[in-house]
């Protein structure tokens, strides 16, 4: 789109921003030919309409041509003027806190929380007492290696004839899955190995809703798109993925059959009764909007399942809420103090913390918080978090949910809270979100409909091996990099700031041409004449304490010159209501067509519906 307005000469100063529209005007301004300014004049309208994405950790190509059809250029990881970061990777608190304003990554640091098998279920149980019975019983009983195995084995003597599936806690595309009955089932040579990757024994759900006698999954999908606070997307549209062998209740001589009891698509598209029809209501693998047909058909309500599916997943990331707000807020805002300016000139910065991780809380480093260098780790398993939630163990847990749908709109877009909680940082003024995230969650449903979770990805395959996969997966990804609104002239703005910011702290800005000479410490600052010698463009004019900074008078009438672009008056000394300088400018800013705002997101988002802030009820 922009690169049409671009070609077109169609270009609006809104589209190329106040600092690009410009250019010209200071090319003449600086002495620059005519021909030399209509160049760079060029050159800042290609630059101000050029989407960039970092690509270099991604090994999907239908993320790729999405990205080249919404007009992407891809970049390598040496380019760190990006716009956009997709990668497979999960990101840290060091690497958000080095991000610039106008950037997007897809992972929020501390997501891996709810998508490793332990830490989901220890996540869960917490929930579970804290919460009134019942609101957390969408998940199977799940048992820990070692920590939790007497427990186990102690469930198995009180209940004999179960039935238990053994997962690696880490583990992807049904790799080391295997069934048992029986504690002493379990793979000693596999599991007391010391390179054996820890494992959880989960208790395995025999009755499964059947669709012509086949086992199947949903595989759906959430778009989380601010974590402070907490905005949950559902994706209307996904897949089911069935087993390859008919159905049947486990017993020891079927316990193998893995395409019978498992629906991974990894492991049933080499087995040799996969259905490869390419009709969305047939084969191996369907859509959900075909599978919500069937079951209309045969008198099911898919509304009220759909809604109980949603929300399972806000209650699935409701209990990392607090732990994902503190460490997003503690990276951006180590980002935002650890020499940003430095960066955009092509320098180098750390972020604070002698070891180079995003500080934790009083200014220490994150390798003081544990053995693994992860304050957000150690943040996840404290009981402070289950603490939080002590006011919501009674019936009045979802009370913010179902008021929301009662009311006029949602009473706050926070994560959840009860009395007591508080919800965290509230005053972050920072209404677009840099971290964004699509999981995908695997729902199983039982012979009564009810869904239950299965795990959450935290990088969902966006490989496209059918015309289905292609269909659904490009959409869900022109769907995301919609939701984004990423304005090109945001970063070429922001960078055109930080410039003259430098500039600001090199040079005399406030008067005359000349520089500001330094004599001993606290000594008094003279002028020096035109005829000195001036000081390089990337030079240092002296310690940090002793730099030139502009004066708050001059930062507000710098503001109230910015305000004649919004046909607002000027002459007004008001600097805290509504039509202050500051909060003017903000509040255009912030509700600008095509802006995306956190704090008030719209209903859908493409074929995205909101789950969380729930909407409103219209019955």
């Amino acid at each position: 789109r922009l690169g049409s307005s671009a070609s077109s000469g169609a270009l609006t100063r809104g589209d190329l921003g106040e600092e690009t529209c410009r250019v010209a005007e200071k090319g003449n301004n600086n002495g620059l030919s005519t021909s030399k300014a209509r160049k760079a004049a060029a050159a800042a309208a290609v630059e101000a309409t050029t989407l960039r994405v970092n690509l270099s950790s991604c090994k999907y190509d239908s993320i790729r041509t999405v990205m080249r059809e919404c007009g992407f250029h891809e970049v390598d990881e040496e380019f760190e003027n990006w716009d956009l970061h997709w990668t497979d990777l999960s990101v840290t608190e060091h690497r958000v806190s080095r991000m610039f304003p106008f950037q997007f990554v897809n992972h929020f640091p501390g997501m891996l929380e709810i998508c490793r098998k332990a830490s989901l279920s220890r996540a869960l149980k917490r929930m579970q007492k804290t919460c009134r019975p019942g609101t957390y019983d969408f998940a199977p009983t799940t048992w820990e290696h070692p920590s939790e195995l007497e427990s186990f084995k102690t469930h198995c003597r009180e209940n004999p004839g179960g039935c238990y599936i053994v997962k690696p806690t880490a583990g992807a595309m049904g790799r080391g899955i295997y069934l048992i009955t029986t504690p002493s089932q379990l793979d000693s040579n596999r599991h007391d190995a010391p390179s054996a990757q820890p494992f959880v024994i989960q208790k395995y759900i025999s009755n499964p809703f059947l669709l012509g006698g086949f086992k199947f999954d949903l595989r759906v999908y959430a778009l989380v798109m601010s974590v402070a606070p907490l905005v949950v997307y559902v994706y209307e549209e996904g897949i089911a993925r069935f087993a390859t062998v008919a159905y049947e209740p486990p017993c020891n001589k079927n316990l193998g059959e893995k395409t019978m009891h498992l629906t991974n698509y990894s492991l049933n598209k080499h087995a040799q009764g996969f259905d490869t029809d390419e009709r969305e209501d047939a084969g191996t693998k369907r859509s959900l909007t075909s599978l919500w047909r069937a079951l209309r058909k045969d008198g099911h309500d898919t509304d009220a399942l759909w809604e109980k599916i949603r929300e399972l997943v806000v209650k699935t990331i409701i209990p990392i809420s607090p732990q994902l707000a503190h460490t997003y807020h503690a990276a951006v805002t180590s980002g935002s103090t650890s020499g940003d300016t430095t960066r955009a000139n092509g320098g180098d910065s750390k972020s604070a913390g002698n070891d180079g991780r995003a500080p934790g809380p009083n200014g220490r480093s994150q390798r003081q918080h544990g053995r693994n260098g992860s304050y957000a780790s150690q943040f996840a398993v404290s009981s402070t978090i289950a603490g939080s939630y002590a006011g919501l163990a009674g019936d009045d847990f979802f009370d913010g949910i179902d008021s929301a749908r009662t009311s006029d709109g949602p009473r706050s877009t926070h994560a959840i809270s009860g009395p007591g909680s508080k919800a965290p940082h509230a005053d972050d003024r920072d209404h677009t979100s840099r971290c964004f995230e699509v999981l995908g969650f695997d729902v199983l449903l039982d012979d009564t409909l009810k869904p239950t979770l299965i795990e959450v990805n935290h990088s969902p395959s966006f490989g496209t091996d059918s015309a289905l996969d292609k269909k659904i997966k490009e959409g869900l990804l022109r769907d995301t990099i919609d939701a984004l609104r990423i304005d090109p002239g945001n970063r070429v703005d922001w960078l055109a700031k930080e410039k003259a910011k430098q500039k600001t702290r090199l040079y005399d800005q406030s008067g005359g041409k000349g520089l500001l000479v330094y004599g001993a410490r606290g000594g008094k600052s003279t002028k020096s004449n035109d005829s000195q010698k001036s000081r390089p463009s990337g030079a240092e004019p002296g310690p940090r304490a002793e730099r030139v900074i502009s004066s708050d008078a001059e930062q507000i009438a710098s503001l109230r010159q910015q305000l004649a672009a919004f046909g607002a008056g000027s002459d007004s000394d008001d600097e805290s209501g509504e039509t202050s300088p500051r909060n003017l400018i903000q509040k255009t800013k912030i509700e600008k067509e095509g802006g995306a705002n956190k704090f008030a997101p719209p209903e859908h988002l493409g074929l995205f519906r909101r789950a969380h802030p729930p909407i409103r009820d219209a019955r």
